[in-house]
């Protein structure tokens, strides 16, 4: 009788295999009863479906009365008034909120306001987890894993995803942007991989750091295609909105958004950057001091950017994706408004840093980790504050360790006589 030679290699690969299945298993029961909990308590377009909610209120009032209305919040209150019945609060119930989105957004988010609205939310939720996961699918076999459908899933059942099609956003318009501007930088084709970029205007919280980078490493032709891709933005958010749309929104980008203080949705303790930091750990240090800290904090973070980039410019190394990465995680952390959906784009860098070296492993483990931890920390969470905070701050914290960590690899790495 012969034996089969035993494969160590192969062994690894079903272990690991088996550890993610647990977690997507994990991860997915968890969201599942939270949603039933919501359902049961406050009913649908509260915190489930909130964020779409307001993107139907938004878009009813943009096509029916008009494109400015679409940015006016009484407007939008009146227009998103017939979801509350879906609510176990009446008319207080229904989720009243701005919808912080270019003009072609509202256009295009009609389609999804023409069912009733159970319909239309399910139809929206379902096409960002089937885009999600065909961009996680891509991004593992980029990354040559194997079993990259295990892996997509593996990503999607991840806390930011998930919340993401939770709350009803738009993360997987985004990461299909990033998704497709790393792999043209990689390939060498920078007017594309800025045109990505540009279209981060969508939400253009995520893009300031990326430009400047590119600034700072003289990267024109991506700098010409972010400049396509937002003047793209434009021209069909004036050709959908108007004049009166494009102006509209860039009143409530300015004024009405950073005031808005309607719901949970824009609490400080719940988002990821330095002034949740502050807003959980210094809750009495008041309103001067708070903002100065977190001016202060932010300036310190920003000014790592020419540090994390030092060297030539060099998409093909495996340094380049773990630069990427801390440029995402500078970008959540001094943004305005950053919530916890918005690192979902780390996963993208992420992967790929994960995959590609060996050598360190730390990063690896950390993701990974906050992945399969996530739940079990938001059940703690939401027993002693009743909110998911404290995953809030533990993927803060996960950004500060991802800067920490590229800047030390950085300076080790880089040879003097090459510091761009």
């Amino acid at each position: 009788m012969s034996l089969r030679p035993f494969s160590f290699s192969r062994h690894l690969s079903v272990r690991r295999d088996t550890w993610m299945g647990l977690v997507i298993v994990s991860n997915l029961v968890f969201w599942a009863v939270f949603a039933i909990h919501e359902l049961w308590v406050r009913g649908l377009f509260v915190d489930l479906g909130g964020d779409w909610a307001s993107f139907w209120g938004a878009t009813q009032a943009f096509e029916r009365q008009s494109p400015a209305a679409g940015y006016h919040l009484p407007a939008i209150a009146a227009a998103t008034r017939p979801l509350s019945v879906f609510t176990h609060d009446g008319a207080r119930g229904a989720r009243i909120g701005p919808a912080p989105y270019p003009p072609i957004f509202l256009d295009f988010f009609s389609f999804f306001t023409a069912p009733p609205p159970v319909v239309g939310y399910l139809l929206w939720t379902a096409a960002s987890a089937v885009v999600a996961l065909l961009v996680f699918k891509r991004l593992a076999s980029r990354a040559y894993l194997q079993t990259p459908w295990v892996y997509a899933l593996f990503l999607v059942s991840s806390f930011p995803v998930m919340m993401a099609l939770f709350v009803g956003q738009v993360v997987s318009i985004l990461l299909v942007c990033v998704l497709l501007a790393f792999f043209d930088f990689e390939d060498g084709r920078e007017l594309r991989a800025g045109f990505w970029i540009g279209l981060l205007a969508l939400k253009p919280q995520y893009a300031p750091c990326l430009v400047l980078v590119i600034l700072f490493k003289r990267r024109w032709a991506a700098l010409a295609g972010i400049g396509l891709g937002g003047s793209a933005v434009l021209a069909a958010s004036l050709i959908t909105g108007g004049l009166s749309g494009v102006a509209a929104y860039g009143r409530e980008l300015v004024t009405s958004y950073p005031s808005y203080a309607g719901t949970l949705g824009v609490d400080p303790r719940g988002q990821l950057s330095w002034r949740s930091v502050v807003a959980m750990t210094l809750p009495g240090l008041g309103a001067g001091w708070s903002l100065a800290l977190v001016v202060t904090l932010s300036i310190l973070t920003i000014i790592a950017l020419p540090l994390l980039w030092r060297g030539p410019w060099n998409p093909q190394s495996d340094d380049f994706a773990l630069r990427f990465l801390a440029t995402l995680a500078v970008t959540l952390l001094v943004a305005y408004q950053s919530q916890p959906h918005g690192a979902a784009l780390l996963l993208i860098p992420g992967v790929l840093v994960a995959s590609r070296s060996q050598s360190r492993a730390v990063l690896p483990l950390l993701f990974c980790s906050a992945i399969a931890a996530a739940p079990w920390i938001g059940v703690v969470s939401a027993l002693l504050l009743g909110n998911l905070w404290l995953v809030s701050l533990a993927i803060t914290g996960l950004l500060v360790s991802v800067v920490i960590l590229t800047l030390d690899r950085v300076r080790w790495a880089v040879d003097p006589s090459l510091v761009a």
